[in-house]
């Protein structure tokens, strides 16, 4: 899934650091909640980035 950048920020608090990510499994019913590290100043002035695609390594 893809999520604009734009959409991040009206769901964010200005300059959060941190982002949770849910991941829904609907045939087991369950969810798994992960934090993904955002850049430094990514949710306040950085205007060049317009998509943040978040992996699991």
């Amino acid at each position: 899934m893809r999520l604009p950048l734009g959409t991040l920020r009206e769901w964010s608090e200005p300059f959060a650091r941190t982002v949770d990510v849910a991941v829904v499994d609907l045939d087991m019913d369950e969810a798994t909640i992960s934090r993904a590290t955002l850049p430094i100043g990514l949710l306040g002035h950085v205007a060049e980035l317009d998509t943040l695609i978040v992996t699991d390594h």
